[in-house]
């Protein structure tokens, strides 16, 4: 059960380029504590508490449980904030979730590496930590860190901008059928304000299909973005080109388990932006994008 269940949550991270909305939109797992009271806002203790009732052993994350699993995915278009970054890449994914500081901590190296030389590789590290706030409303706070091998720009598009960048953020996510979630994101390079919102069920196909372990996860968001220096501290024409738009993202995937270690994805989304804004001497990405993916995983 601790290996089909860990197969599930790892499923979720497979198949958004950076940021990863849907894992980010999955409720917290690892290392919480049920809440018995039927106040909906008894905030919970344990965070605190804990530091000085828990082992410090198990506040830090030392010989509890956890779910490691290794992802390798192809998606026809990777897309971030609703722009395009690369197309017909392969990613790979290494995720660790477990329980830290009485909640769910959770780090993940990725490798986007687009067959079209045109796009730059990204190697991304992101590392954050869960917690059940309440008896439905969790917290999610985080970072990442990338490097890119060419300039990067905005949501993360090859021709001007830097080789590394950063950001911090923060959501909160309703656990329910809908599983609504909002985050704000701040980027310290390109001066970045994001907001996004949305929603992310998940469906059981077992019984309507027969088929064991097999599940529908469909997610829907909207954002808004607003860089104040789209090319980080790379000058276009003498200027420090901005950006602000509006996009919308939607996704489906199927996610079937197999054996409790193996999981096999395929799907495909849609998006729209806005912010297809003409700056010269860069490439911008297209307003409407559809893709396909999938990907295999396994969970260690």
């Amino acid at each position: 059960m601790k290996k089909f269940a860990c197969a599930l949550i790892a499923a979720l991270a497979l198949f958004e380029a950076y940021p990863k909305v849907s894992f980010f939109a999955d409720p917290a797992q690892y290392g919480i504590t049920p809440i018995d009271s039927d106040d909906p806002f008894y905030v919970n203790p344990v965070a605190i508490t804990g530091l000085s009732e828990k082992p410090l052993t198990q506040l830090l994350g030392i010989d509890v449980e956890h779910c490691t699993s290794l992802n390798v995915e192809y998606a026809s278009n990777m897309v971030s904030d609703g722009m395009r970054t690369s197309n017909n890449t392969f990613a790979l994914s290494l995720l660790d979730r477990g329980e830290l500081f009485g909640g769910d901590g959770y780090t993940e190296l990725d490798a986007y590496l687009p067959t079209d030389s045109q796009f730059a590789r990204m190697y991304r590290f992101l590392g954050g930590w869960k917690y059940n706030l309440t008896k439905d409303l969790h917290v999610d706070l985080g970072g990442t860190l990338v490097y890119a091998s060419k300039r990067i720009s905005g949501a993360g598009i090859t021709g001007a901008g830097t080789h590394f960048t950063g950001d911090i953020y923060a959501g909160l996510i309703f656990e329910s059928l809908l599983n609504p979630f909002a985050y704000y994101c701040y980027n310290f390079d390109y001066d970045s304000n994001k907001i996004t919102i949305g929603v992310n069920p998940k469906f059981n196909l077992s019984n309507i299909t027969n088929i064991e372990n097999l599940s529908l996860e469909i997610e829907a968001y909207c954002g808004y973005v607003k860089a104040n220096r789209w090319t980080a501290d790379d000058r276009i024409d003498g200027a420090l080109p901005h950006n602000n738009y509006f996009y919308v993202q939607t996704e489906a995937q199927l996610v079937y388990v197999l054996a409790s270690r193996w999981r096999f994805t395929i799907g495909g989304g849609y998006a729209h932006n806005d912010g297809a804004r003409d700056i010269k001497n860069l490439s911008n990405s297209p307003n409407n994008l559809l893709w396909i993916n999938t990907s295999i995983g396994f969970i260690f």
